[in-house]
């Protein structure tokens, strides 16, 4: 039996059903257990090892046995540090049987079967004693034009005039609590400004001596540290890894980490404690020095912010914030920012000026968005506008109404409309066509090196002196099965180093024919940095016009530089990691 996954578009935002084999749901758990960057962060390793080693050693110092439980304990890594720290006992917990079953052989393998006890269950099936590490929560409110960018859908303009406003239901929307993860190391500070400096608002104690609490609010009042416009929230948070507080591992930035580095590749690298951004529900312009009161809220999936201005609190400032106007639903975070992006929409109207008259019958494809809406506006006869999904049909239908273009512009639903229905609601001659993907586009490849990237597919061998042959063949033929060889990712966020300049590796041009069978190309990348090359760079530069004047490039932003590492666009980037 087939499975189907729906997967988002990370270029459009869109999702789309993919088909895989009935082993996809199996072999996709394997490959997303453990092989990524979390066993590669040697951080992270030392400092578990460091406060195994002192919670036993104070075990035994007061004379009581050291009985170690560590839960879903994937390689058995810290199982056999706490062996080798001299634990008692040791039981490790591994519900997923293909990993259990990993970790036995990776345990014997390093001669600890006689001192590990793997059993094939949920620690909640157990009876836990206590541990031994905490976290706390920490936040930094900003204000941040580029950030905002990517919560708030803005008037698309033509230089100053506004073409398409922004209805008044999708500018006041409260947004949504869903997490926006980002390598805030690489978001510059002359790209925000502080409005409350870090602060802790949550502490979760693990050790047992209180019940960890699911659902709850803080209320901190707080002074303002910049005059400026509260927008955003910055969140990371610290683990406390010993029970006298002395090993700390700390997820903050570079620009606000205890160890006060002076660039971010002074830190430790991780994805998989990343940092991450919450939008308030309204931006809030303060004055230095202003008493702020911030509200903190969790329940057992989420966190959200809010921000006042006195103490008098009303039950809504408490509540989760909720989309309203459908967009923040419809869009992802990387499509938001992709529709703010003014360079781009610049380009895309000199096409339209170029293409649109008072005779053209456009049809929009997809979701072209409020370029569509750009080509009423510029003097289009007609624009259709044929949309698959229902949100992004509700949102344009609201544009419409609020930029009173209704007798222009036609919504029409992809999914319920049918050829003949479409055939008699378009009666007109279509004579341009607006889609993305683009008609034109050329796909460029550059062989680069990672700082760090290439750590999410790197196989572990060794971790701390343990070997870990049989956890890489068994991730190694998962991944091979479920994982595509490329993937995006925001190459601003992951720096490297370019070793070639970029090369052409084919040209799309769906305006002339449209291929039935696989493109293939050959060929060869001049390989002139110095450097190990540990993945290919790929993006598309699409062409808007004939004339080839107008180019959106998902690319670079400056010419090429070998052996530095080159300005990317703040938007996805496809990357073959070898």
């Amino acid at each position: 039996m087939s499975v189907f996954t729906n997967k988002a578009n990370p270029i459009t935002g869109k999702m789309e059903w993919e088909m895989h084999d009935d082993d996809y749901d199996y072999n996709q758990e394997i490959a997303r257990s453990s092989y990524a960057d979390m066993l590669h962060d040697t951080e992270r390793n030392v400092k578990y090892q460091i406060a195994l080693e002192s919670a036993i050693k104070l075990m035994h110092a007061n004379g009581k046995p050291a009985h170690v439980l560590d839960i879903g304990t994937g390689t058995g890594l810290l199982a056999m540090m706490a062996a080798r720290a001299g634990a008692d006992t040791i039981i490790a917990c591994e519900a997923f049987e293909p990993v259990g079953k990993c970790a036995q052989q990776v345990i014997k393998q390093n001669g600890f079967s006689d001192r590990i006890k793997v059993i094939p269950k949920r620690s909640t099936a157990l009876t836990v004693g206590p541990k031994f590490h905490a976290h706390k929560e920490l936040l930094e409110v900003v204000e941040s034009d580029l950030v905002w960018r990517w919560n708030s859908l803005r008037p698309l303009q033509d230089n100053k005039e506004i073409l398409v406003d922004t209805p008044l239901d999708v500018r006041n929307c409260a947004g949504a609590a869903a997490v926006h993860d980002i390598q805030l190391s690489q978001l510059s500070p002359k790209l925000f400004k502080d409005i409350l400096s870090p602060e802790p608002v949550f502490r979760f104690d693990y050790s047992g001596r209180s019940p960890i609490v699911k659902e709850r609010s803080t209320v901190q009042v707080l002074k303002a540290v910049n005059d400026g416009t509260a927008q955003a929230v910055f969140m990371w948070w610290d683990l406390v890894m010993d029970t006298k507080g002395e090993v700390i591992l700390s997820c903050a930035p570079f620009w606000a980490h205890p160890s006060k580095p002076a660039h971010p590749n002074d830190i430790p690298w991780r994805d998989h404690w990343m940092q991450a951004v919450y939008y308030l529900p309204t931006p809030v312009p303060v004055m230095q020095g202003q008493e702020l009161t911030l509200i903190s809220s969790h329940d057992e999936f989420s966190l959200w912010f809010n921000l006042g201005l006195d103490l008098k609190l009303k039950d809504k400032d408490y509540l989760r914030p909720i989309c309203s106007c459908s967009a923040h639903a419809a869009l992802s975070r990387t499509r938001v920012g992709q529709i703010n992006d003014e360079q781009r929409t610049i380009k895309y109207l000199k096409a339209l000026k170029s293409s649109v008259n008072v005779n053209t019958i456009c049809l929009s494809i997809g979701d072209s968005c409020l370029i569509a809406l750009a080509a009423a506006k510029l003097g289009a006869k007609k624009v259709y506008c044929l949309e698959s999904c229902s949100l992004m049909k509700r949102i344009l239908e609201n544009y419409v109404q609020y930029n009173k273009l209704g007798s222009k512009v036609v919504v029409l639903d992809e999914s319920s409309v049918s050829q003949t229905v479409l055939d008699q609601t378009i009666s007109e001659k279509i004579n341009l066509v607006l889609s993305e993907p683009y008609h034109m586009g050329r796909l460029f490849g550059m062989a680069v090196e990672f700082k760090d990237l290439w750590k999410i597919r790197a196989p572990l061998r060794n971790v701390q002196g343990f070997e870990m042959k049989f956890f890489d063949e068994l991730i190694d033929v998962s991944i091979n099965r479920v994982d595509c060889k490329w993937e995006a990712q925001p190459l601003w966020e992951y720096p490297c180093n370019a070793l070639s300049k970029p090369t052409q590796l084919l040209e799309l041009d769906f305006a002339s024919s449209i291929p039935e069978n696989k493109l293939e190309c050959s060929g060869s990348l001049d390989i002139s940095g110095s450097g190990a090359c540990n993945g290919i760079a790929l993006w598309m530069d699409w062409v808007l016009d004939s004339k080839e004047e107008n180019i959106v490039s998902t690319g670079p932003i400056a010419e090429i530089e070998i052996d530095h590492q080159n300005p990317a666009k703040m938007s996805d980037t496809l990357v073959d990691l070898k």
